[in-house]
């Protein structure tokens, strides 16, 4: 157990090297983050685009399933005589 809690603390000490060292990354990444939040704060119907294309989607695969249906009830394929 004591060997498990030394492989912990280990763990944590790399993962806070990790985060030190990219330290900078991440304020660029909070950076970006905010200027996004900006974004769609400034423009609210941006939130709308994905509703939008979702009911698009479904419309899409509604009429998609609807043609299957229609080719799957035509029935089997049987030969006639003489063609």
């Amino acid at each position: 157990m004591y060997a498990f809690a030394i492989g912990l603390w280990c763990i944590a000490l790399l993962y806070l090297i990790a985060m030190l060292c990219m330290c900078r990354s991440i304020m660029i990444s909070i950076a970006i983050l905010e200027a996004a939040a900006d974004f769609v704060a400034s423009r609210v119907s941006i939130v709308f685009v994905p509703v939008f294309f979702f009911f698009i989607n479904f419309a899409i695969t509604f009429a998609w399933v609807v043609a299957a249906v229609c080719v799957f009830s035509i029935g089997e394929i049987s030969s006639t005589p003489g063609s």
